[in-house]
């Protein structure tokens, strides 16, 4: 049965257009000359989800496609003012769109294993909220400009040792108090942290043997303070079997409340207080 409907301003129907596939509330493009889809908008509901999962593929007319992308502005307000999302970005994106998540409520943002990010567009945060930690995935390439510029309650960051880019005010998260960086040598760029040169608690962790490098180097030495995280000569403690696991690094910072154990392997190389037990992950 196909239905239209007009609201004097535009034609609303069941019936779904040409290469557009529709899961849930999100609306995915399909591109069958290069043969990959991505996200590209969503449908407002009268209860809006709490849980966003963009999968690894999509299916449209018999054959499964790829999801590569998320479009410019895909998620731009998503309807969050009475909850939080939380978000898993599947393994299969490589590119997050300009303002793609701008002005979103999120409890958390997490990205498949085996992600294949390479970059965050611009903005792509811009005012959004992360109450969460945030982990970047591993093979992350670029940080744009105002990637997580503005966004609130997001407290700490971990930027990946493959990320070769990170441009202006990238990082400048009002609230930040814990970036993590993983570069033998510190990367070079300019103000990645905006306003926050200014802010009195943000603390950068550095891998072990790098201190003094980062506290030399321009802007990284505008934190409040540098601390090395790293410790080799620890020896592997096994986990505990518990189906959820509350993690602190070693500086009392808790990481994780209470969450799947599969979210340890999206932690950082590093020692960890993992139910209370010491673990190097």
């Amino acid at each position: 049965v196909r239905l239209e409907v007009n609201n004097g301003e535009r034609t609303y129907t069941n019936i779904a257009p040409k290469d557009k596939v529709y899961l849930d509330n999100l609306v995915y493009s399909v591109s069958e000359a290069e043969g990959t889809a991505a996200l590209v908008s969503f449908i407002s509901t009268a209860e809006p989800a709490t849980e966003i999962v963009i999968p690894a593929t999509v299916d449209y007319e018999g054959k499964t496609y790829p999801v590569t992308a998320i479009a410019d502005r895909a998620l731009d307000n998503y309807p969050s003012y009475t909850h939080q999302i939380s978000l898993t970005i599947g393994e299969n994106v490589e590119t997050i769109g300009t303002l793609a998540f701008a002005y979103v409520q999120f409890e958390c943002v997490k990205f498949a294993p085996g992600s294949r990010l390479q970059a965050t567009g611009s903005s792509a945060f811009n005012n959004a909220r992360i109450k969460a930690p945030l982990h970047l995935p591993n093979g992350l390439k670029k940080l744009s400009w105002y990637s997580f510029g503005a966004i609130q309650q997001l407290d700490v960051i971990d930027i990946p040792a493959s990320v070769e880019t990170i441009e202006g005010f990238a990082l400048s998260a009002p609230e930040i108090q814990h970036i993590y960086v993983h570069w033998a040598e510190p990367l070079a760029c300019d103000h990645p942290y905006g306003w926050l040169a200014e802010n009195s608690e943000l603390t950068l962790h550095v891998p072990a043997g790098t201190k003094e490098l980062y506290a030399a180097t321009y802007p990284w030495n505008q934190a409040r303070q540098i601390v090395e995280d790293s410790v080799d000569g620890i020896s592997e403690t096994e986990v505990n079997a518990d189906d959820q696991v509350t993690v602190y690094n070693l500086q009392g910072l808790k990481l994780l409340d209470k969450a799947p154990r599969s979210s340890l392997k999206r932690l950082p190389a590093g020692l960890y207080i993992v139910n209370g037990r010491l673990v190097k992950q």
